[in-house]
């Protein structure tokens, strides 16, 4: 309908053109027979006839470049959505579940982290810190991830809708991945945030998942990797990410304040993740100050037994300022309305959404 409705608009402008011309000829005509009258020696009043003319020749190539760059700004726009959709329908390879714990002392772990290393070098491989902070200038200003909370925790339920194809525990989620079409989804259903898995090894996602999805939708984004070093954080500014994650169970509060910092030096927001009270200790010990959001992750990472309990039991251990956010587990309107009584507002939702037909849909009933 909309391409009907242009060609339509275009069709009106040739018509109306077509009116000009008769009318200008017109005109042409009567100069014609006045100069005529006018001109005892039967020459012609040249330059009227001259200027008549310019005046609708200008006005014809005006309206015919208007014409030219609505086309070609069209064709750019569906090439570009084209290519956006390609890029996240790019099928899926086979997933094996695999445990993602955060035990420094387990096999699993230090297997997941120097898989995580060896990527670290390869960026390093490719690019540089100077270049990556460069792009990140180049950037949009970021959208306000916690401020976008903030406003919707005031209404009701505000939810960070994740965007995520595969994870460690369930293997592929979603086969029909398109990350563009779900931030659209999430944004009809009511989120005031998106979390995006770009990591490959684990959730096999990618940083064009996420530059997709922001693309699609007004919404703030957190890029939701496991993040050690300095590089990924510029790297997240630098593919248009709002937000970072921070897991507080994998650094001291020594690195855990290094990265917080970096964030904040890049205009990104920051989503500290713990599991436990040891794990909040650590976060308070970093003395991060106000602003950053802390996420309790109610998903055991080392049996993936999830508790709503984990969030409910450490709220009287948080300092007052802190802004809580509630992870996993959240899958009925009921879990909603349990924490909504306890004092927390914000949530992120991702499994119980990713599998339903309308993600939008599906959203709008768990918050109501």
């Amino acid at each position: 309908m909309q391409y009907l409705a242009q060609y339509g608009l275009f069709l009106a402008k040739c018509i109306t053109f077509s009116l000009l011309i008769l009318l200008t000829a017109g005109g042409l005509i009567a100069i014609l027979r006045s100069t005529r009258q006018k001109a005892p020696t039967g020459q012609l009043q040249i330059r009227d006839v001259n200027e008549r003319l310019r005046e609708l020749s200008d006005s014809l190539n005006a309206e015919l470049l208007d014409a030219t760059e609505l086309k070609r700004h069209q064709a750019d726009r569906k090439k570009s959505q084209k290519q956006a959709r390609k890029r996240a329908k790019q099928p899926a390879a086979t997933v094996r579940p695999r445990l993602f714990v955060l035990d420094f002392s387990g096999d699993l772990q230090a297997s997941a982290v120097t898989s995580l290393r060896e990527e670290i070098s390869a960026l390093r491989a490719t690019t540089t810190l100077a270049s990556l902070r460069d792009q990140a200038r180049d950037q949009d200003p970021p959208r306000g991830f916690c401020a976008a909370l903030r406003r919707a925790a005031v209404l009701g339920p505000a939810v960070i809708a994740e965007i995520k194809r595969a994870s460690p525990s369930k293997g592929l989620i979603r086969a029909d991945f398109d990350a563009a079409w779900l931030a659209a989804e999430y944004e009809q259903g009511g989120a005031a945030c998106l979390s995006i898995l770009t990591d490959r090894d684990f959730f096999q996602g990618g940083d064009e998942y996420l530059i997709a999805a922001r693309a699609a939708c007004a919404l703030p984004v957190i890029r939701k990797d496991f993040l050690i070093d300095e590089i990924q954080i510029v790297q997240a500014r630098a593919i248009g990410a709002d937000c970072v994650l921070l897991i507080a169970g994998a650094m001291d509060a020594a690195q855990l304040r290094r990265l917080h910092d970096i964030a904040r030096e890049q205009s990104l927001d920051v989503l500290v993740e713990i599991h436990d009270a040891e794990e909040l200790q650590r976060v308070i010990d970093a003395q991060l100050g106000e602003g950053f959001l802390l996420g309790i992750n109610n998903r055991n990472l080392r049996t993936f037994e999830t508790r709503l309990e984990t969030t409910l039991e450490l709220l009287d251990r948080l300092p007052v300022s802190v802004e809580v956010v509630t992870e996993s587990g959240i899958a009925q309107p009921a879990d909603v309305q349990r924490m909504m009584k306890s004092g927390v507002r914000r949530f992120l939702v991702g499994e119980s959404l990713m599998r339903q037909p309308s993600p939008a849909t599906a959203l709008r009933q768990l918050i109501g």
